[in-house]
């Protein structure tokens, strides 16, 4: 048991991954500990299944997917059935998502993608545009919090893959750039908005004064009826967003 509890106290301190990682990383911490032999009741299951969630309580990825897996538990899947089920159903959303997204892009066939923050996700769409032999360069809007800046961190990403990317502030962007703005999120609120990492709602309002679309990938499995914003996160309004992309 200490071992799991020094996992999910990394969980917690864990600030370098996005929302659909940190929700694969506390189903496999679930996973593991229904496979082993510490837990022997269903108050300790239960208990597992709110710890792990309160280590990121305010991810509704996190609380969605450890939810849906305690209720698999309850109905009786084996712990590696409910991993699998639950793996393959949100990379069949971030799917659909992507391929949303990518039709977009190809509609409005601009040769520059505009990006805040990290996002895994917008990771995999720009991985699939490259297979796709789509032309195209990232600029990463300038993203520091807590010391780390996650626009490198998408520019070190994409430059692995072969993507051109560099990093860009307020100042580099002008009304003529043909460009799109995607991002990712953490949350995604029906009606309302989304949550993502800083400094999305300066990106969104920047975008939304360039007359520039933004677009945002969100996956049903980031749903919340609140808006939950813990630091390092901020709250971008629908009328920011030019559009969501979800399953």
């Amino acid at each position: 048991m200490l071992e799991l509890q020094k996992q999910i106290g990394e969980l917690a301190n864990d600030f370098e991954n996005g929302s659909s990682v940190i929700a694969k990383k506390g189903l496999q911490l679930f996973v593991d500990a229904l496979n082993s032999s510490d837990l022997n009741s269903e108050y300790r299951i239960k208990k597992l299944k709110e710890e792990i969630i309160n280590a990121k309580p305010s991810m509704s990825a996190l609380k969605n997917i450890i939810n849906q897996a305690y209720e698999l538990y309850q109905q009786g899947l084996v712990a590696d059935s409910i991993k699998k089920y639950l793996l393959d159903k949100m990379n069949d959303e971030t799917m659909r998502c992507i391929d949303l997204a990518k039709q977009k892009i190809f509609e409005m066939n601009f040769p520059v993608i505009l990006t805040c923050s990290f996002s895994s996700t917008v990771l995999k769409l720009f991985e699939s545009l490259k297979k796709d032999s789509y032309s195209f360069q990232v600029y990463a809007y300038k993203s520091i919090w807590r010391n780390r800046d996650y626009s490198e961190q998408m520019i070190d990403a994409c430059k692995k893959m072969g993507i051109e990317s560099k990093q860009i502030e307020s100042k580099d962007l002008n009304d003529n750039l043909p460009s799109i703005g995607i991002i990712g999120a953490d949350s995604q609120i029906p009606d309302k908005g989304v949550v993502n990492g800083v400094p999305s709602l300066e990106f969104a309002k920047l975008l939304k004064s360039k007359k520039i679309g933004l677009y945002v990938i969100a996956e049903s499995f980031k749903k919340s009826d609140e808006v939950h914003i813990a630091d390092g996160f901020e709250f971008v309004e629908s009328y920011l967003i030019s559009r969501i992309f979800f399953d």
